[in-house]
């Protein structure tokens, strides 16, 4: 679980607004409520997960700060991080540290279409393991988007879904 709760927090700050030339996250910076599963291993059960979500765009329009919760089955994990545009459809962003436990923290990706594909790589600060996701933030127009997040099984080291939220306003 140590190296899901990690994965689940590069899930929702894996987004953000774009140079003016690159109009993937127009629209998207406010309030956001998200509902949807998580599998917190690759054989656990499907939980619900609820999040709370406020972003606000940086002056330069290259960033997007996100801030906000999400709960659960007993936990409400802060989310706190940024994404940025940084040109030619590329995108970077780093995770604050208040929760997260990583001795590495970024994740880099490409947009598509209305997607955006990221990729992280990091060990966790306490067991050493690697931890790998697949992000996917697929856009619904201007009325919302989904995120979908695959990570690592430690044990095969195969990927398996870990859940999908999906946002809209409110």
């Amino acid at each position: 679980m140590r190296l899901i709760i990690p994965t689940i927090l590069l899930l929702l700050v894996s987004w953000g607004t774009a140079q003016a030339d690159d109009p993937f996250f127009d629209g998207l910076a406010g309030n956001w409520r998200g509902a949807g599963f998580i599998k917190l291993a690759a054989n656990a059960q499907e939980e619900n997960i609820r999040c709370r979500l406020s972003t606000t765009n940086n002056p330069n329009g290259k960033e997007l700060f996100v801030i906000g919760s999400c709960a659960l089955a007993g936990f409400v994990l802060p989310i706190n991080g940024s994404i940025v545009a940084d040109g030619n459809a590329t995108y970077s962003s780093t995770v604050f540290r208040t929760l997260v436990r990583l001795t590495t923290n970024s994740f880099s990706g490409r947009r598509r279409g209305a997607s955006l594909y990221l990729h992280f790589e990091g060990r966790d600060a306490g067991t050493k393991q690697v931890i790998k996701a697949r992000l996917v933030i697929q856009k619904h127009g201007k009325r919302g988007f989904a995120i979908s997040v695959s990570n690592t099984d430690p044990q095969t080291g195969t990927f398996f879904k870990v859940g999908t939220i999906d946002f809209r306003a409110g």
